[in-house]
């Protein structure tokens, strides 16, 4: 009997796919019959150092190669997968998750970070659907992007987001933008500039039982939650403070635009 499957192969700058056979002989097999069969592949065998399939990560050789390990993160969030972090991760681009796609990242425990600035946007841009889960991820840039920025339907559970630091008397983006839909669970996000800006028509962040805290700027207006052109928020429970100067209010609602707070 002769089977066959299709594998990615990085070849050192993208995965491209390859199709391997083998022939099973010594069973004989029933028709309308299921049978598990186990195949083991090494990356050393196909002259590669990532196996992937159908865009979930199931094995990486760790060689110092962190350009990989960023690739197959992004590549399998844009393309539907189910994420788990194995180790911590440093980006040099925005990891974007297109409309339409739905995904998970398991950050177990682990962090992403990285240096994006906030001309170019957000270390995790959501447009799709992205469930985040408990690990910690950090914007690093000097007046740098947010940590996420949400267009999408997006839901992040005990983790931990952290906002850019100011510099050269200029500010950092808030921590987390967000035009769309999302909801904030026992969630710490931590600020300079703004924690929480929710903005545009339809947008709306519910916060389940998070903690801000905020540094402020001197000489500049800093938010913990702000909303403004059609943007809503609503509070339910959680620890709000502010641990340095900060020039304004902890919620700022700009005109006709509300926050609502429900304990806390």
């Amino acid at each position: 009997y002769k089977i066959s499957f299709t594998v990615e192969v990085w070849d050192g700058n993208a995965c491209t796919p390859k199709t391997l056979e083998s022939t099973l002989s010594g069973k004989e097999f029933v028709s309308g019959t299921a049978y598990n069969l186990t195949a083991t592949i090494t990356p050393e065998a196909l002259d590669a150092k990532k196996i992937e399939f159908d865009a979930v990560i199931v094995d990486w050789v760790q060689d110092g190669d962190t350009s990989l390990y960023q690739y197959e993160v992004a590549h399998a969030l844009a393309n539907g997968g189910n994420v788990k972090l194995i180790q911590d991760l440093n980006i040099s681009e925005t990891i974007v998750i297109p409309a339409g796609v739905t995904s998970t990242l398991d950050l177990n425990g682990k962090t992403i970070s990285g240096s994006i600035h906030k001309n170019n946007g957000a270390i995790i841009k959501n447009e799709g659907t992205l469930e985040i889960i408990g690990g910690t991820i950090s914007s690093l840039a000097e007046n740098g992007g947010s940590a996420i920025a949400n267009s999408g339907n997006l839901t992040v559970k005990d983790a931990t987001l952290n906002g850019a630091v100011n510099a050269n008397g200029s500010w950092p983006a808030y921590t987390v933008n967000n035009t769309g839909v999302l909801t904030l669970e026992n969630t710490t996000i931590s600020s300079h500039h703004g924690a929480v800006a929710s903005y545009e028509a339809n947008a709306l962040v519910t916060m389940n039982d998070c903690t801000i805290e905020m540094q402020g700027i001197p000489g500049f207006t800093s938010h913990g939650i702000y909303t403004y052109n059609s943007g809503a928020v609503v509070v339910n429970g959680g620890n709000y403070t502010t641990v340095g100067k900060v020039s304004n209010a902890m919620f700022f609602a700009d005109a006709n635009e509300v926050i609502t707070v429900n304990g806390g």
